[in-house]
């Protein structure tokens, strides 16, 4: 896979997905942002590689990822959406 996706998650307003956005399937290093007509809002670049996301309806501004850094390891990270 050059470009595509990987993890998923949603709350009542939007979609989130991981992107693959390199030609490196291993770089997981963007967040696309959807509502739920399938219209894309944002994609963000991140500093880290995202294995896996949540969110929840609660606390909808934040989005919680699984990270890894290759100088730290693996780590729960939290984003928060504007």
């Amino acid at each position: 896979m050059k470009y595509g996706f990987s993890a998923l998650c949603s709350d009542e307003a939007h979609i989130y997905a991981v992107w693959i956005g390199n030609t490196d399937p291993n770089r997981l290093d963007h967040i696309s942002v959807f509502g739920w007509d399938g219209q894309g809002i944002a994609r963000y670049h991140t500093d880290k590689l995202i294995f896996k996301i949540a969110c929840t309806d609660d606390k909808p501004e934040n989005l919680y990822a699984l990270t890894f850094d290759p100088g730290n390891g693996f780590s729960l990270y939290t984003y928060t959406m504007p």
